[in-house]
């Protein structure tokens, strides 16, 4: 048991060193898009900016969507995982409360996943 923890934590350091070397070369994508608010970057641009830098790195950005009805709220988890291992860190997490009108849900998603 014990030789299986080392080696989880043994790739999530790795994972966690690749993930720093590809931030260290990031800069902020262009806000492109003007909203009520502001100018803003779009998802789409957002990921195209940013899933090169971290391919060259061996690792892929992904989000998961999360539901607890109990709490109700809906999370979503940000992801980076080495496309070698599989072994993966959790980046961000942010909840929102759940609605019932699955329309604003769909905008409160695509708001919080940037």
């Amino acid at each position: 048991m014990g030789r299986n923890r080392e080696r989880v934590a043994r790739m999530t350091c790795e994972v966690r060193a690749a993930f720093a070397r590809a931030v260290a070369v990031m800069s902020n994508p262009a806000s492109k898009s003007k909203g009520n608010f502001g100018r803003y970057c779009q998802l789409d641009d957002l990921a195209d900016h940013v899933r090169p830098l971290l391919a060259v790195e061996g690792l892929a950005l992904h989000q998961e969507l999360r539901s607890d009805i109990v709490a109700g709220v809906i999370e979503i988890v940000t992801l980076v995982t080495s496309l070698e291992t599989g072994a993966f860190v959790e980046v961000s997490r942010v909840a929102f409360p759940a609605k019932a009108d699955a329309m604003k849900v769909g905008g409160d998603v695509t708001y919080y996943r940037r």
